[in-house]
């Protein structure tokens, strides 16, 4: 395969579908990283010369210019078979709902392709979409908007460890060495540093108000995970690292589903008097526990630690006082 021939299908793998594009300065970028050094000009060219027998469309409505698959293409899809057809859509319903609005754009086309591609095989695999259901835990919240040129710039940067130039909040012309994304409910935050500053740092991306890639290398602290980073405690779940021994008194018809899906390895529920239950177990002490506890309402008990009950106690006792208030 020649350099010229390889190029032109590296930039084509680039471009997204309509109404999303990509600039050439940004394939550009993408290009040098895979060991093509050329010029905007050179790409400019390359890409007009293919859009007339590929797909592909220049919108030049505003800056900066991008190209795209035209609104509907499948070409990239063709030899989806109907097992992989199937495991897309259901994948793309689980992670559709907890990614922010603007990602769905880039689903969306594929989740088309595997439908048209179960259509073709049989009348049965055509109507997949009636037989399976994905039904969120509790209640819900809208996702936070994202500009679509907030989210291209931030994987950008993030995706090929350049420096993000951004306006955040209060804050103007920041320069954030990105890190990595964490989804917490429906909020994405940008893990990052600022500067030449070692400490890192959370942005939400729906607070961004503008954000450009640079050329410059992002500075990645050695041995940074994401991961490690969340399990710290960094987004205030955990109030410490130690685990606490939990002791609660439940009613078996709210404790059954422990049963299946225990909150530790080990965990343990014996019968107590008049159909309740005692469920002891060595978790995280984590914020969330609370609300897990409080969403149980008059069905449990915390019998301990200590601290947690009086916790609890107080928190029920306000919500006490706020609905006597409006009683009186």
């Amino acid at each position: 395969m020649g350099k010229k021939t390889e190029r032109i299908m590296t930039m084509l793998s680039l471009i997204p579908r309509e109404p999303a594009k990509i600039s050439t300065d940004r394939i550009m970028g993408y290009l040098s990283d895979a060991g093509h050094d050329v010029t905007q000009r050179t790409i400019q060219r390359d890409l007009h010369e293919v859009s007339a027998t590929h797909a592909i469309v220049l919108d030049e409505r505003s800056k900066p210019y991008g190209w795209s698959y035209i609104a509907g293409y499948n070409g990239r899809n063709e030899a989806m078979n109907p097992f992989e057809a199937l495991a897309f859509i259901i994948a793309s319903r689980e992670y559709s709902s907890r990614l922010p609005s603007g990602i769905a754009q880039y689903l969306a086309p594929q989740e088309r392709a595997a439908k048209r591609v179960l259509d073709s095989f049989s009348s049965s695999l055509a109507l997949f979409d009636e037989k399976v259901a994905r039904i969120p835990r509790g209640f819900g919240l809208m996702p936070a908007e994202i500009p679509q040129s907030i989210l291209d710039a931030v994987y950008d940067g993030l995706l090929r460890e350049k420096i993000l130039v951004l306006n955040y909040a209060t804050k103007k012309q920041v320069k954030v060495h990105p890190l990595g994304l964490v989804f917490r409910d429906q909020i994405t935050y940008l893990v990052c540093t600022f500067w030449d500053y070692q400490d890192i740092r959370q942005l939400a991306l729906h607070r961004i108000e503008a954000c450009s890639v640079t050329g410059d290398d992002a500075h990645i602290p050695k041995d940074f995970s994401i991961r490690k980073y969340e399990e710290t405690g960094a987004f205030g779940y955990l109030n410490s690292k130690k685990r606490i021994k939990l002791k609660l008194k439940m009613t078996k018809d709210a404790a059954n589903h422990l049963k299946e899906t225990p909150i530790s390895e080990d965990q343990n529920i014996i019968d107590a008097e008049d159909g309740w239950v005692i469920v002891t177990a060595s978790v995280l002490d984590r914020k969330d526990l609370l609300w897990w506890i409080l969403g149980f309402g008059d069905k449990v008990e915390v019998i301990s630690p200590i601290t947690i009950r009086k916790q609890i106690y107080n928190t029920l006792q306000g919500a006490i006082k706020n609905y006597a208030a409006r009683e009186t």
